[in-house]
């Protein structure tokens, strides 16, 4: 397979970070993308002086997350038709276990020797699955809601973290309080005073799932649509979560995603609250705790977090996102928001290494895994 490098150079911003963070602060505006002759598409790709972007697999069909599996190797979740690759190094994409027609895997993490998956459910319950490495797949946890898009997490713990998105935008209730969500504890619905029974799995939620799936607690709640979590070295769980979207009957506009650094018991503020700001048309009578702040406001359109392992790209722990429109960016310590690298179609996943030292994406529109190393 043929594959090219694509490096250009971006401005600096007047935007200070701190001292150990190496990229340049960039305003991808400010430079056309460079032309390759005969390949559009990656010619597109823009990112900053001192890294490079390489075409690293071809031919994806719906990748959905990427992950560093136990033996070094690179892996990619496909959704539909559920399944997972691995990524040798020539680019090829090898099969490696396969969906059994039970909905879209979502989400993928390395606990122990065992890949992860997440599946949405379709005849069954949701699903998260423990893979092998010999293809063999077991169940670890069932009984998650149907439908509903899970991401996953290994946590310093040793445990399975998984970020649960709500089922609906209307959150606990809709017209007439019927309840589509689960909260995490009882809740009294403002309307009707009746009393919606919490339990676990819920959803909205953070759950933590011991190793072997006998163990599940709901570790944070409150969110609407978790689409990225990951954990800093320190150990402290980072959260990117898709906001409110426009709900004429809530009277609810659209609002920037949000990155939360999450403790253990608290309550977000879904779906009540965007942030510390409450909405006009409240769904729940009382409240778990008021909603701490955000660390950052993100543009509407989150896809996928990753932390920084190390000072390749940035300071340990640095969160960068994957936006629609097809921009890597990543949020400065004041939580600033600056593009990163910029040109893709439709950025689905992303991911670095353990040693920090590559940033791996998907792009679902191109069907492509691409590799970012610094020179």
């Amino acid at each position: 397979m043929r594959r090219r490098l694509y490096v250009a150079m971006f401005a600096l911003s007047g935007i200070a970070l701190s001292g150990c963070y190496r990229p340049p602060l960039i305003e991808a505006r400010h430079l056309p993308p460079p032309t390759v002759p005969g390949e559009p598409e990656a010619a597109r790709v823009v990112v900053p002086e001192g890294y490079i972007a390489t075409i690293a697999g071809e031919d994806l069909v719906d990748p959905r997350a990427v992950v560093m599996g136990p033996d070094g190797l690179v892996y990619v979740v496909e959704g539909i038709p559920a399944g997972l690759l691995r990524v040798n190094a020539d680019g090829s994409l090898v099969p490696v276990a396969s969906g059994g027609g039970n909905g879209t895997w979502t989400g993928a993490a390395v606990v122990g020797r065992r890949i992860m998956v997440a599946e949405d459910g379709g005849p069954r319950d949701g699903r998260i699955l423990a893979i092998s490495s010999d293809g063999s797949i077991s169940t670890l946890l069932d009984g998650l809601p149907p439908g509903t898009m899970v991401r996953l997490a290994a946590g310093p713990d040793g445990w399975l973290y998984a970020g649960v998105a709500s089922i609906s935008n209307a959150g606990l209730a809709g017209p007439g309080e019927v309840a589509k969500d689960i909260p995490c504890q009882d809740v009294e619905m403002r309307r009707s005073g009746r009393l919606l029974r919490g339990h676990v799995p819920c959803t909205g939620a953070v759950l933590r799932i011991a190793p072997d799936g006998g163990t599940v607690e709901a570790y944070a709640w409150g969110f609407r649509r978790p689409v990225g979590l990951d954990f800093t070295p320190d150990g402290r769980l980072v959260l990117a979560e898709q906001s409110y979207r426009p709900d004429p009957a809530r009277r609810v506009a659209a609002e920037p995603d949000l990155l939360w650094a999450v403790t253990p018991g608290v309550w977000y503020g879904w779906p009540d609250f965007h942030g510390q700001l409450a909405l006009a048309d409240p769904v729940m009578a009382d409240y778990p705790n008021p909603p701490p702040p955000p660390l950052a406001s993100l543009p509407e359109g989150v896809r996928a977090l990753g932390l920084s392992r190390g000072t390749a790209f940035g300071a340990p722990g640095q969160p960068f996102v994957a936006l629609e429109g097809g921009t890597v960016a990543f949020v400065g310590p004041s939580g600033v928001v600056t593009p990163f690298a910029v040109g893709f179609g439709d950025l689905s996943a992303l991911a670095f290494t353990a040693d920090g030292g590559r940033l791996w994406l998907t792009d679902a529109a191109a069907g492509r895994l691409w590799r970012i190393t610094p020179q």
